[in-house]
């Protein structure tokens, strides 16, 4: 059921991700094609902003800065996760894999790669922080309007 605590945390979420997609970018020396790298991280936030924080919305203050965080994992696996898989099937067209399980191994070394490279502080603090500033703002929204 929609709420208003529902619809703050999926647009702070998107803005969020957004955010740190692009600070993330800039991190990264190497010329690398980004292609839509923001736009799927700013989809991800929306839809886990609303499905993580936005449901859980309402258990108290403490609790809210828990879900925000949380989200903020469930956003990172995820986008992790999309473009592993993303980089795998061209990787594949290319016939770097022999066979499937080899794919599926080299979008799971693919994740490790990408998560190793987003364990920065310059990404990490304003991410985390956002989470948690955007929990509290969704906790304060659902007593205001629930």
């Amino acid at each position: 059921m929609p709420t208003a605590a529902k619809l703050v945390a999926a647009i702070l979420f998107a803005a969020l991700s957004f955010l740190v997609a692009e600070i993330y970018k800039t991190t990264i020396t190497e010329r690398t094609v980004w292609g839509y790298l923001s736009e799927v991280s700013a989809f991800m936030g929306l839809v886990w902003g609303w499905r993580v924080s936005g449901r859980f919305a309402g258990a108290g203050y403490w609790a809210s800065i828990g879900f925000g965080a949380r989200t903020v994992v469930t956003v990172f696996f995820w986008v992790i996760l999309t473009f592993a898989i993303y980089v795998m099937v061209i990787q594949s067209t290319r016939r770097i894999y022999g066979d499937p399980l080899e794919a599926l191994l080299g979008a799971g070394s693919l994740m490790l790669d990408f998560g190793r490279s987003i364990l920065t502080v310059d990404v990490l603090v304003p991410a985390f922080a956002g989470g948690i500033l955007a929990g509290i703002i969704c906790e304060f929204v659902s007593r205001r309007w629930p």
